[in-house]
C-alpha cells in the first residue's frame, strides 16, 4: 500500500507514451516506535533549503514507510534532487541543515528519463542518525558518499558504496587505540561526537597558575587532527567542562567566578557568553545539544537552584534564563524535548521530572548518594534510565516521567563517579571503571544484562581521566578517550563497535 503520493499524474487522452516518473520506495531499519515521521523534499540538486513537499507517520513492522511518485515540473530529462528526512527526536518537518540534529537524512540526485519509470529505493539507516554529510552527499551505513546516482536500462537506480574516510565521521577503525593528543597533561578529556570524527576539550594548563588555556581539538578517522586547535582563556581557578557539539559547532563550559560558555567551530573561537545570573556555588553544571539548540543548566544566583538557558546555532547569544528549579545536581532532556530530568546531589540522589516548557514538577523518585548519571531515550518519553552509586553501582530503567520502574540491575563495585551511561541501539550501555580498568555493560530496556566487554585493562589509563560518547542515539558503536603514560603519554582514543 502506498502511504503517500507526492504528485498525481494527469493522463493525456490518446497518448501511448509511458509517463516520466521516479517511483521512490522509502524504508528504514529504525524501530517504528522510535520514528516520529518521515518527510520528503524535492528540488534542485544540492539545495538543503527546499521545503517539505509531503510527510507521513506511516511505518510498518517490515520497515516500509511508503512509496511516492515524483514527476518533473519542467523538462522530461531535468535533474532533480530528492531529500528524505526521518525524525528521531524532532518532527521531520523541522529537520534542518546543516546538522539535521535528531534526524536521519538521505539525499539522491538523478536525471529523469523521458517517458520512463525509474525505481529509486531509499533506506533511512539507523547508522546515519545525526550524520548529515554535506548538501551534495548522502549517508550510507554511517559513511558519506556522493548523492548522485545513475539508473540502468531497466530503470533501477542504486548508490555506489560510501567513501572510506569521508565526512560521515564513522569510518574510524574499531578496536585500534590511537594516540590523538601526544604529550597532553594528566587531566580528564571531554569527548564529543563531531560530523567529521570526534572532538576533545581539556584544561591544558593544569591546576592553578596564570595564562591557563582550555584547548578544543577534533580528529578524523585516522586519528589526525582535523583542524587548528582552538585555545580558550581560563582564569587561575577555572574548571573546564562540560563540552557539547551539534556535529559542526562546539560549546565549552568553563567556571571561575561565573559560568562562561565559549561557542564556535573547531579551529575558530567564537564568542564567550557569560551566563546571566549564574554562579558556580558548586562545580556542577551541564551543557548539551538537543532539539536544534544548545542548552545550559547550572547553579543559579539563588542558592541550590538551576538556571536554564538556550542558544541556537549560528547565534552566539544566550537567551535569558527562563526559570529555576530547586535541585543541585546533573540533568538530561528527553529526546522529544518535552520533559526535563534533573538529579539532586543532596542527602540522597533523587531524580525529578519537569515539563520542559513550564518547569512544573511531573514526578520524582529517591535513589542513593555519591553519584548519578542520567540518560533519556526514545520519543514518547520512555524509557529513561539512570545509573547511581552508593556502595555499589546500580542501573535502573523507568517508563516515563512518572518513574514507573521497568527494572533494576546491580552492576557492582566501581570507582567513585567513574561511570558513563549512553544509548546503545534500542537499549543502553553503562561504562564503569574500577582500579584502572573499564568495562562496558549492554543492558536492555527492562534492565536485563545482555553482555559485558572489557574496554581498557588495568594500567591502561589513570583513574577518572577518561570519557566516552555514543556515535548516535541508535548506534551500538561508541568512542572512549583516556589519558595514559603507555605506550606514550597523552590522550588516547579507541572506537568500539560491539
Amino acid at each position: 500500500m502506498r502511504a503517500f503520493r507526492l504528485v498525481l499524474a494527469a493522463l493525456t487522452l490518446g497518448s501511448c507514451l509511458d509517463p516520466t516518473e521516479i517511483m521512490v520506495a522509502i524504508t528504514t531499519n529504525v524501530p517504528c516506535n522510535m520514528v516520529r515521521g518521515t518527510a520528503v523534499a524535492v528540488g534542485a540538486s544540492g539545495d538543503d533549503s527546499t521545503g517539505v513537499a509531503t510527510s507521513t507517520t506511516m511505518c510498518d513492522d517490515t520497515g516500509h514507510i511508503g512509496t511516492l511518485a515524483v514527476l518533473p515540473s519542467g523538462g522530461s530529462d531535468d535533474t532533480v534532487g530528492i531529500r528524505v528526512t526521518l525524525g528521531l527526536t524532532v518532527s521531520p518537518d523541522v529537520c534542518s541543515a546543516p546538522s539535521f540534529a535528531g534526524c536521519i537524512v538521505a539525499r539522491r540526485t538523478l536525471r529523469y528519463g523521458p517517458h520512463r519509470r525509474l525505481d529509486l529505493p531509499i533506506e533511512l539507516d539507523e547508522d546515519c542518525a545525526n550524520v548529515p554529510c554535506d548538501s551534495t552527499s548522502t549517508c550510507v551505513h554511517g559513511g558519506c558518499t556522493d548523492a548522485g546516482i545513475e539508473c540502468d536500462d531497466a530503470g533501477a537506480c542504486t548508490l555506489p558504496s560510501p567513501d572510506a574516510g569521508s565526512d560521515g565521521g564513522t569510518q574510524i577503525a574499531c578496536g585500534v587505540p590511537m594516540l590523538v593528543v601526544p604529550g597532553a597533561p594528566m587531566v580528564t578529556p571531554h569527548l564529543a561526537k563531531m560530523n567529521s570524527g570526534y572532538g576533545l576539550a581539556w584544561d591544558h594548563g593544569g591546576a592553578g597558575g596564570s595564562g591557563r588555556k582550555a584547548l578544543v581539538e577534533t580528529f578524523d578517522g585516522t586519528g589526525v587532527t582535523a583542524g587548528p586547535t582552538t585555545a580558550v582563556d581560563l582564569g587561575p581557578n577555572a574548571l573546564v567542562g562540560p563540552f557539547a557539539t551539534d556535529g559542526v559547532h562546539y560549546a565549552l563550559l568553563t567556571t571561575d567566578l561565573t559560568f562562561d560558555i565559549t561557542y564556535g567551530t573547531p579551529g575558530i573561537q567564537g564568542a564567550t557568553i557569560p551566563v546571566s545570573g549564574a554562579m558556580p556555588v558548586l562545580p556542577v553544571a551541564g551543557l548539551f545539544f538537543s532539539a536544534s539548540r544548545f542548552m545550559f543548566m547550572g547553579i543559579g544566583s539563588a542558592e541550590q537552584s538551576f538556571e536554564l538557558e538556550t542558544f541556537t546555532p549560528p547565534s552566539a547569544t544566550a537567551s535569558a534564563a527562563f526559570g529555576s528549579i530547586g535541585v543541585s545536581g546533573s540533568f538530561a532532556l528527553d529526546m522529544n524535548a518535552t520533559s526535563l530530568y534533573a538529579t539532586d546531589f543532596g542527602t540522597t540522589c533523587s531524580v525529578r521530572s519537569y515539563d520542559a516548557t513550564t518547569l512544573s514538577i511531573v514526578g520524582s523518585t529517591a535513589l542513593s548518594n555519591v553519584g548519578c548519571d542520567l540518560v533519556v531515550m526514545t520519543n514518547n518519553g520512555a524509557p529513561e534510565a539512570i545509573a547511581f552509586q552508593d556502595t555499589t553501582l546500580t542501573f535502573k530503567v523507568f517508563d516515563g516521567p512518572n518513574f514507573a520502574s521497568k527494572g533494576q540491575l546491580a552492576i557492582g563495585a566501581a570507582d567513585p563517579s567513574s561511570f558513563v551511561v549512553m544509548p546503545s541501539g534500542a537499549g543502553f550501555r553503562v561504562l564503569h571503571a574500577l582500579n584502572g580498568a573499564i568495562e562496558a555493560d549492554v543492558v536492555d530496556t527492562n534492565a536485563n544484562l545482555q553482555s559485558s566487554t572489557p574496554v581498557a585493562q588495568a594500567g591502561d589509563f589513570y583513574r577518572v581521566t577518561w570519557d566516552a560518547v555514543s556515535d548516535g542515539p541508535l548506534r551500538t558503536s561508541y568512542g572512549v578517550a583516556w589519558w595514559s603514560t603507555t605506550p606514550s603519554p597523552g590522550f588516547w582514543f579507541e572506537r568500539f563497535c560491539n
